[in-house]
């Protein structure tokens, strides 16, 4: 799936990339454009009412009502991404991508004064 497909990429070029001055965009799409701008507001809305707390992880959720319609590419792209989360393919990545990037294996868990709005899988 598409987040596998990112992280194995970055983890692959990020060295080269930094060496070369150059950015690695995960995507540039459509509906990840404005999620990567919601993010950025997020984490500096986030800094300003919890100065002191890092924000150290930051989850989006796309939830669509009513939709009958989506393509080929979406739903292969989703499949994907569950059988690499279902069999641990994505974990894989993740970890090495957290040991390129020289990143903490576990992200500190959000204070429990921070507003929760959506339940999620990864939000527990």
């Amino acid at each position: 799936g598409e987040p596998q497909f990112f992280d194995d990429m970055l983890a692959k070029y990020d060295g080269e990339a930094q060496k070369n001055s150059t950015l690695v965009l995960s995507a540039c799409a459509f509906d990840s454009v404005p999620a990567e701008l919601t993010a950025q507001l997020a984490k500096r809305e986030c800094r300003k009412m919890y100065p002191s707390s890092p924000v150290s992880n930051i989850e989006i959720v796309h939830k669509f009502e009513g939709e009958a319609v989506g393509n080929a590419t979406t739903y292969h792209a989703a499949v994907d991404g569950f059988h690499a989360g279902m069999t641990g393919e994505l974990k894989t990545s993740r970890e090495k991508v957290k040991e390129v990037l020289s990143l903490p294996k576990s992200f500190p868990r959000c204070p429990k004064e921070w507003p929760k709005i959506v339940q999620s899988p990864g939000n527990k």
